[in-house]
């Protein structure tokens, strides 16, 4: 995931998904993830979702595409 992760970061989006499809989603999750917390620190009203419940539904879902991958191997 490593590769996918640093092409997808370098804008090669193609190719990330080639080398690894799970390693995209998990990044475009935690990327993701990473503004939405940022903006919740910088002020932006959240709405009915929390910190905790925005981590637990990052850590559930990077982990099932993580073992779906690894199924499909």
């Amino acid at each position: 995931m490593t590769t996918s992760m640093s092409l997808l970061i370098h804008g090669d989006a193609l190719s990330a998904w080639r080398v690894n499809w799970a390693g995209v989603i998990i990044g475009v999750l935690g990327g993701s993830t990473t503004l939405w917390m940022l903006a919740v620190a910088a002020g932006v009203h959240s709405g009915h979702c929390t910190a905790h419940k925005t981590i637990q539904w990052l850590v559930v879902t990077s982990g099932l595409t993580a073992l779906a991958r690894y199924l499909t191997l």
